[in-house]
């Protein structure tokens, strides 16, 4: 049996594994996965994605896992005793998760036995079509504004000095990772920002998945200013519906504040799907002698590889998440 870490260069081997959009994080900052396959065999039969995120102390690390799959209870065991590792020697007080509820009974009771408690119930991700946000949101007097523009019209100066003035107020929207994202992550067609003399003082960013969801990432004034969230997302609609389907879903994440209360306003009665969510401690099920062998031999192999990215990540420089 072999582990090994997903990277940007291998990670397509594995898409159909993991999926699309599980495999797009991939490269991000504070994400990490491996799969476990058998010897001389190139497909899974387990893997596993999580992302470091900051705790309930400003010094402490969690873990929020993405993604765990595992073909049988044997895989399963050994997939979380060396996630469980992983997690020590980055000092993770907690992994937390939300999955889709049709997650396995295989991955169900190896978190179970692990120590993680399970609930099913209603997610913060809350999905609504373009048709229904132009429904709601624009009306006949609803043109285009000459100071809202497409985040593509925005210089890399203004959008960078944009960007760490959200660092520096610990604004990170939905992403934990926001100050380490590219202009051209986001969809510079829709995403868009208030042009204040030449300066960025709101935006709005979105984000197209690999499977062709669109999820807004972030929604908030920069710096001293506030704006009217609502007019930004406007104009996205607006620029969107030259350029998607009308049943075209976007994705709003309600952990956001912004978003929450943009939600709460035009679609109190909107429900977000069903998901597993649990979180858990660091203490994971007792490993068979054959098991321990196998995870001691692959860590001396790759113990420099596998401290390098982790030390890059550390608890000192995980952005704090908004509460």
């Amino acid at each position: 049996m072999r582990i090994e870490n997903l990277t940007t260069e291998n990670v397509s081997d594995y898409t159909e594994f993991l999926t699309q959009d599980i495999a797009g994080w991939i490269g991000r900052s504070f994400v990490c996965g491996f799969v476990l396959l058998p010897e001389e065999e190139p497909a899974p039969v387990a893997g596993m994605v999580w992302q470091l995120v900051s705790g309930e102390d400003e010094y402490e690390t969690d873990s929020r896992i993405l993604f765990i799959k595992a073909e049988d209870d044997e895989n399963a065991d050994l997939l979380l005793n060396e996630y469980s590792e992983l997690a020590k020697d980055m000092d993770c007080e907690r992994s937390l998760f939300q999955l889709p509820a049709v997650l396995g009974g295989v991955e169900k009771k190896a978190l179970e036995r692990a120590g993680f408690t399970l609930e099913t119930g209603e997610g913060e991700v809350v999905s609504l079509a373009l048709a229904d946000l132009g429904m709601a949101l624009i009306t006949e007097k609803d043109g285009r504004r000459e100071d809202i523009k497409r985040l593509g019209e925005a210089d890399e100066r203004s959008f960078d000095v944009a960007m760490a003035e959200l660092e520096m107020d610990g604004i990170s929207g939905t992403c934990m990772d926001l100050a380490y994202l590219p202009k051209d992550f986001f969809e510079n067609d829709i995403s868009c920002f208030l042009d204040d003399g030449g300066d960025i003082s709101a935006m709005i960013l979105f984000h197209k998945r690999a499977s062709g969801k669109i999820e807004l990432d972030l929604m908030s004034g920069v710096g001293e200013y506030e704006t009217d969230g609502v007019e930004l997302l406007k104009q996205a609609v607006l620029f969107s519906e030259g350029i998607y389907a009308p049943n075209t879903k976007f994705l709003f994440d309600r952990s956001d504040e912004n978003t929450a209360a943009f939600l709460n306003g035009f679609f109190p009665k909107a429900k977000g799907a069903q998901v597993v969510a649990g979180s858990g401690k660091r203490s994971l099920p007792r490993m068979r002698i054959w098991t321990r062998r196998i995870l001691s031999i692959w860590r001396r192999s790759r113990r420099n590889t596998t401290m390098t990215i982790w030390n890059n990540a550390s608890p000192m420089s995980i952005p704090t998440q908004n509460r």
